[in-house]
Formats: structure tokens, C-alpha cells, sequence
């Protein structure tokens, strides 16, 4: 089995004005949300759990194309 890239997936990075804090969810793995104090740590939080889930549960979603 191909392995997947997790850079390839859907991340979006938002500040949070009421928590004072970035989130990053995952568009094909809806259940994620990262928190953190910087855009940078919750993309390579989000990065993480994309790899961790790749080899605890297989099969995950593939990356969505052109969304």
C-alpha cells in the first residue's frame, strides 16, 4: 500500500478570538482539531495526527482534490 502524504490532506488554520488560540481541523478527518498558541505548531500538530492515524488505523480517507 502506497504510503500517503499528510501535506496533501485539507488543513485549515483559524485564530480562535475568545480562547486567544490557532486551530488547525482536517477536512477528511472531521473528529481532529488541533489547538496551540501559533499557526505553525497546529499545522505540524495537524501533520502529526494525520501520520499517527495513518499507522494506527488504516485505512483513513485519501486527500480530497481540488477542493
Amino acid at each position: 500500500m502506497p504510503q500517503l502524504n499528510p501535506h496533501e490532506y485539507n488543513i485549515t488554520i483559524k485564530y480562535d478570538d475568545v480562547t486567544k488560540m490557532f486551530t488547525a481541523t482536517i477536512l477528511e478527518l472531521p473528529d481532529v482539531c488541533e489547538y496551540g498558541d501559533h499557526p505553525m505548531e497546529v499545522y505540524e500538530l495537524a501533520i502529526d495526527t494525520i501520520r499517527a492515524t495513518t499507522e494506527m488505523f488504516r485505512p483513513i480517507p485519501k486527500p480530497l482534490r481540488n477542493y
